[in-house]
């Protein structure tokens, strides 16, 4: 059994992110974005499913479905970026004023840090460009840009070679993961509901040392814990015990097979009544780039945002503070233009405290406190190793195929079957050049 059933699942209520990345494209229409993830228009369910032996770290693109990020890169529009031909034409300088961009021509990216002063409304990029001929570039070096421009730009020469370049923008102070709380540690309740007949689920997420260490871990077990410093990642999953695992196995190969739960029946029941035939397992992973790649979640960056891109997002910061756990937060509200529709978030020195769209999707804070429990970062007391775990599984899935064989051969010797399995192997041969008993 090459996979596990976990009941890890991903915290679907997160401040979204405001770091000013991708390009021009999206600035202007950061609110149709925000509006339109957060509303529910791009909403995805996620069946997130661990390998036996394989980890891909998420993006935090991945993490945050409310992201403001342009996301052209992943668009079925987008270019591919670079140029596979050595002789293509370059572009060698790249500015916005006396900001100067890092340049990647393997991988097509110019990456250009801006003040949270920058005028949007005047978009001027200069650049220089390098190769044999007449070099012409879209869009031109020195043109205004207009607010809705995509981030690409396109340099060619006479012989039609082209090299393409995404530019991603940084507002300077603005990326993420050099956002931190003002307080050195802190332990986050949170309740999260959804319209639909969902489950609540509750998360308690915790911190030290301004954010490097950082747990999030669910009230079924399941969850991860960072050490941004290290670049280490524990990922904590809760799974059906080897044992209950072990009686539906049999039941199945014995074929007895009682009604068997979803795993979304499963996964509603443990959310409602705790989990019930249950253990835990964790794995851990190191030399990880964690800063860039996954953000802490109850971070927000709302408080550090310039007011002008706030209202590129048709967002705003609403007057006075909202007491919530005993914090005066600050609360930004942000509106869909078509539809009128708003969400609420709050935040206090830069920790996300919650908000939504009560009645849709809300995070709501049980509590807060400014410490932290003794050993919350490292492994916790009665969890096993994940790989222990699943050479437990691999040994009763061998053993209930056996049992199975042993029941259904009788069956499988019967003429009618054999007859059936003759076509497969003739069938099988037409198709691949040999017999299923071949396959390498």
């Amino acid at each position: 059994m090459k996979r596990i059933y976990t009941l890890l699942i991903i915290a679907f209520i997160a401040s979204p992110s405001a770091s000013g990345q991708g390009f021009l494209k999206k600035l202007g229409k950061k609110a149709q974005e925000i509006s339109k993830s957060v509303l529910g228009e791009d909403e995805k369910k996620e069946a997130v499913q661990e390998e036996e032996a394989t980890f891909d770290m998420p993006t935090e693109d991945s993490m945050y479905a409310t992201d403001t990020h342009g996301d052209e890169a992943s668009s079925p529009q987008a270019p591919k970026l670079g140029s596979t031909d050595p002789n293509a034409p370059r572009i060698l300088t790249f500015a916005l004023g006396e900001e100067q961009g890092i340049i990647d021509h393997k991988n097509g990216k110019i990456e250009i840090t801006v003040s949270q002063t920058f005028d949007f409304e005047h978009v001027v990029p200069v650049y220089t460009t390098g190769g044999s001929g007449d070099i012409t570039g879209v869009p031109a070096s020195g043109k205004l840009l207009k607010a809705d421009s995509d981030p690409y730009f396109t340099v060619r020469d006479s012989k039609g070679r082209t090299c393409v370049y995404e530019v991603v923008l940084h507002i300077r102070g603005m990326d993420r993961k050099n956002i931190r709380p003002g307080i050195k540690q802190g332990t986050l309740r949170m309740v999260n509901s959804m319209q639909g007949g969902y489950p609540d689920v509750r998360i308690t997420y915790y911190f030290d040392n301004y954010g490097q260490q950082f747990a999030m871990i669910y009230d079924i077990g399941a969850g991860m814990i960072c050490d941004y410093t290290n670049g280490k990642l524990i990922v904590l999953n809760a799974v059906k015990n080897t044992e209950s695992l072990r009686k539906e196995v049999l039941n199945a190969t014995d074929l007895r097979i009682n009604e068997l739960k979803s795993f979304e029946k499963e996964l509603e029941d443990a959310l409602k009544n705790g989990p019930k035939d249950m253990e835990h397992v964790y794995e851990i992973h190191e030399n990880l780039d964690l800063a860039g790649k996954l953000a802490c979640p109850f971070i927000s960056d709302f408080e550090a945002m310039p007011e002008q891109l706030l209202a590129r997002s048709n967002g705003r910061r609403l007057p006075g503070t909202t007491t919530i756990a005993g914090k005066p937060c600050v609360a930004f509200e942000f509106r869909d233009p078509e539809s009128g529709m708003a969400m609420t978030y709050y935040s206090w020195k830069n920790i996300s405290f919650g908000g939504g769209m009560k009645g849709v999707v809300y995070g709501r804070v049980e509590s807060f406190s400014e410490s932290v429990p003794a050993g919350i970062f490292g492994v916790p007391k009665g969890y096993r190793p994940l790989a222990e775990y699943q050479k437990e599984v691999d040994a009763i899935t061998k053993e209930g195929d056996k049992t199975l064989r042993k029941h259904t051969e009788p069956f499988m010797n019967l003429p009618e079957m054999q007859a059936l399995k003759e076509f497969y192997i003739e069938y099988s041969k037409e198709l691949n050049g040999h017999g299923p008993e071949e396959e390498k």
